[in-house]
């Protein structure tokens, strides 16, 4: 009889590895220069000091890893690249959509110029971005870095030889795109030259 239900336990736990290992997770890369007549803002943000989530700094740390093994330097947080990552998964979830460009159409390097990243003042301006949404076993920083490594487009954002800075941002929302426990993360990348 033990024996019997060590078995049922056993395939119980297989099946619930199964199910959730076929549950959805997607990504999506983007990145941009602008040129210094494009952006100009009447004022920018105060962006104040950021204090990652464990997940966040994780995904950083996960991220400067990737970058070690390449050879390339470590990104630092820049707080205005985390306030916009935050703004834009916690948008996503909200408005339950799953893209680049903001709601309203604006683009994602213009979010992020806006968002105190901004471009005046100096002579290069350069930023990338990666989003991805996954549940359950699909949700952690490690799947999340797992995915975009499998990715030649989100390697290439996360792997950028010319860029410097980085803002993480994860929101945690009950329902979206049919499934349940999901979480968003965005990534921003960057680098400014006087």
């Amino acid at each position: 009889m033990r024996q019997m239900v060590g078995r049922i336990l056993v395939a119980g736990l297989m099946l619930s590895a199964l199910i959730a290992l076929t549950l959805p997770a997607f990504a999506s890369a983007a990145s941009g220069t602008r040129d210094s007549d494009e952006y100009r803002y009447r004022e920018t943000p105060v962006v104040p000091t950021v204090t990652l989530s464990a997940d966040e700094q994780m995904l950083l740390d996960l991220i400067n890893d990737e970058r070690a093994k390449k050879d390339l330097g470590a990104l630092t947080m820049n707080p205005a690249l985390v306030t916009s990552a935050r703004a834009h998964s916690t948008e996503m979830a909200s408005k339950k959509y799953f893209g680049h460009n903001s709601y309203n159409g604006e683009r994602f390097d213009s979010r992020i110029a806006r968002l105190g990243y901004a471009k005046t003042g100096y002579s290069s301006w350069r930023v990338g971005e990666d989003i991805y949404w996954g549940c359950n076993l699909f949700s952690s920083p490690v799947a999340v870095v797992q995915a975009w490594m499998a990715s030649s487009a989100h390697r290439a954002v996360m792997l950028d030889a010319n860029v410097t800075e980085i803002g993480v941002g994860k929101t945690f929302t009950g329902s979206f795109k049919g499934q349940t426990n999901v979480s968003i993360y965005t990534l921003d990348t960057g680098k400014r030259a006087q």
